[in-house]
């Protein structure tokens, strides 16, 4: 039995799966690993930050474990409640592990970073796993230092780079990222190369090319929701993994970073009356 409404973009991948299910590669077992107790969430702010492998806000505070490239967190139990709004960052992606019954009623962000414009060398981060946008450049020396090239985006499906004043690739994952447009004779950028298969590896999203004085969006994370028992995401809950948006430029636009990856599963009873949602940013408009 699987209720389900899921929200997902172009260039991003989400898996959902229960008994019977024919993925042909077996995600992380919540019984591999040590628990850390229970973990229950009341309304509030929390950082998981999948670096440094930490768990904070409020009373909580845990340590997880690099299973791979994964930063792991296993619990006897998982309840995130109505309010709880947990923000997630770092270079790993994120693995949520219940031993017995999971119930997600608040808010998993993993979601890559919108962009700033107007600064040099400067990227929005993705999210956990995810790729940074491609760096913004100063073609011009339009802030008084010397000229500085924008930057593809980060990871397998990063997008190209704008060209003056035709736009960025957007970010690619599930499927290829848009091609940035033309504008001024200028041509576009191609989008980042579609890439990932969350039943073999959890990933996150690549980040959008940079432009002048305008980063690339970053690509949203990478996160796995597994339980030995019944996993309940009701309404109001939500797992979301979103790409960054892109930004006009001094010349040109950026890309927008793809969504990211979110495996949920289970050999019970896997509810989903929430939201999954894994879309990827917009690119920025406009163009001089």
């Amino acid at each position: 039995m699987v209720h389900h409404r899921l929200f997902a973009g172009l260039a991003a991948i989400v898996l959902a799966a229960c008994a019977g299910s024919s993925l042909k590669a077996a995600p992380l077992d919540p019984t591999a690993f040590t628990s850390l107790g229970t973990l229950t969430m009341p309304a509030g702010t929390y950082t998981i930050d999948t670096t440094a492998m930490t768990m904070t806000g409020g009373s909580i505070n845990f340590t997880g474990v690099a299973s791979g490239n994964i930063c792991v967190f296993t619990f006897a139990s998982i309840n995130i409640q109505a309010g709880a709004v947990i923000t997630c960052l770092g270079t790993r992606t994120l693995a949520l592990l219940s031993q017995s019954t999971c119930t997600i009623a608040g808010t998993i962000n993993a979601n890559g970073e919108s962009t700033q414009a107007g600064f040099i060398g400067y990227n929005a981060r993705g999210g956990p796993g995810g790729g940074a946008g491609g760096l913004s450049g100063d073609l011009t020396g339009y802030l008084g230092g010397p000229t500085f090239n924008p930057q593809n985006g980060s990871g397998p499906g990063g997008g190209l780079c704008a060209d003056q004043s035709g736009g960025a690739g957007g970010g690619g994952f599930g499927t290829g990222g848009a091609r940035g447009g033309d504008a001024n004779g200028y041509q576009g950028q191609a989008g980042g190369a579609a890439y990932g298969d969350l039943a073999n590896l959890l990933e996150g999203g690549s980040g959008g090319g940079g432009a002048d004085l305008a980063s690339g969006g970053g690509g949203g994370g990478g996160v796995e929701v597994g339980a030995t028992g019944d996993i309940s995401i009701p309404t109001g809950g939500s797992v979301t993994a979103k790409g960054g948006d892109g930004e006009t430029g001094n010349y040109g636009a950026s890309g927008g970073g793809s969504g990211g990856g979110i495996y949920v599963h289970t050999p019970a009873l896997l509810t989903l009356g929430g939201t999954l949602d894994v879309r990827g940013g917009g690119g920025g408009t406009g163009g001089c």
